[in-house]
């Protein structure tokens, strides 16, 4: 089943990068996809500026005319902003559906910074369910965690509400109006989107609905998708930093993912990557003053990730990066620790991150047992 993701003007790349790095981490039969050169834009008499009034009146459930497909809806403070109507936000998915040759039974979502009329997250177009837009801004308001897991969250639960709900009628007999933790949570303020969120769930009756239009094999790949968003949203909020070290799996491209903790990817530089890979394959350390006696190893491993630059400019990094005069390797390192601790907290990190004092020898102290590596 193939979802094609579209990219609005307004939303930045690294946040339309991580929705799909988080729908794509887990392998299945549920294809994500996008044209990345392609930006769709929203011209002058397409929106208009709207001022939000009082805050309550964001707490009261807008309805649409003939709703079919109900998503959830977003609460708002007061702001200027610009707004597009639900008939221009599907209008888009389906010029682009047009534009691109997507199939009938394959999705276009669009992902936008401009809000909607009924001020909702997200929403399926009540003609065609297959086309949808989920509304990327503000959820800094409603989650302490970046936008991406929520976004990359909407897009799913459009996917599967699609196969729930038949008509007008499934959808009012299956969305929750008190949240118990099922994709169909109505969500009507923070701590709800938290709870939902934070479950990852479907509940019973909404599991048995969505067998009756979806197989089972996309079941299971939906699910560990949203189980894989859960898991990462909690480790980015520093709520499991009592859990065990997970696996990491080094696959044949050298990508190094945590298995335990959603499928979760380490992404570094290709200069970063060759430099934890270096010290992940020495589990003695070194020192940052003996690293010239590896340049060897130091460049096979760059070389491997780099893109750029010829083989004699790709030696000139690798000699800066070993320099005893210099600090490329410390500089390194500690982009490295960085990383690792915005994705895992400052507990779980350290059993990743590449340590030891000033002119001692560095080293990373997980446990070699939990790394597996392919194509060896």
């Amino acid at each position: 089943m193939e979802i094609n993701l579209i990219k609005s003007s307004g939303l930045s790349r690294e946040v339309f990068t991580q929705v799909m790095d988080l729908l794509q981490s887990i392998d299945g039969p549920l294809t994500f996809t996008c044209d990345p050169a392609s930006v769709i834009d929203f011209f002058y008499d397409e929106i208009v500026p709207r001022s939000f009034g009082n805050p309550d009146d964001f707490r009261k459930k807008k309805l649409p005319p003939q709703i079919h497909i109900h998503m959830n809806y977003s609460i708002r403070k007061p702001e200027f902003n610009h707004t597009a109507s639900w008939e221009t936000l599907f209008s888009k998915c389906t010029t682009y559906r047009r534009q691109h040759g997507i199939a009938d039974d394959a999705f276009a979502i669009l992902l936008t910074p401009v809000s909607n009329k009924y001020n909702w997250f997200s929403a399926g177009n009540p003609e065609n369910p297959y086309d949808g837009f989920v509304h990327t801004a503000d959820w800094e308001q409603f989650l302490d965690s970046a936008s991406a897991f929520p976004i990359a969250y909407e897009v799913l639960a459009l996917v599967l509400q699609k196969f729930m709900f038949r008509n007008r009628e499934d959808m009012q007999q299956l969305v929750h109006l008190k949240p118990v933790g099922c994709v169909n949570d109505l969500c009507m303020d923070k701590q709800e989107i938290i709870l939902k969120l934070r479950t990852a769930d479907i509940c019973r009756p909404c599991m048995t609905a969505l067998r009756n239009g979806l197989s089972d094999q996309y079941i299971k790949h939906a699910r560990a998708i949203m189980e894989s968003l859960r898991v990462k949203m909690l480790l980015s909020q520093n709520f499991l930093q009592d859990s065990a070290p997970s696996r990491m799996r080094i696959d044949r491209h050298k990508r190094i993912w945590l298995t335990d903790f959603g499928n979760l990817e380490l992404r570094f530089n290709p200069t970063e990557k060759a430099l934890y890979l270096f010290f992940l394959s020495h589990p003695e350390g070194a020192a940052i003053g003996a690293l010239p006696q590896f340049k060897a190893d130091l460049f096979e491993l760059y070389s491997q990730f780099s893109t750029t630059g010829t083989r004699a400019e790709m030696q000139q990094r690798v000699d800066t990066l070993v320099s005893v005069t210099g600090n490329a390797a410390s500089e390194n390192i500690s982009r490295i620790k960085r990383k690792l601790v915005n994705a895992l907290g400052d507990e779980l990190a350290a059993h990743y991150c590449i340590q030891g004092a000033n002119g001692a020898r560095k080293f990373i102290q997980l446990d070699r047992s939990l790394v597996t590596r392919e194509g060896l």
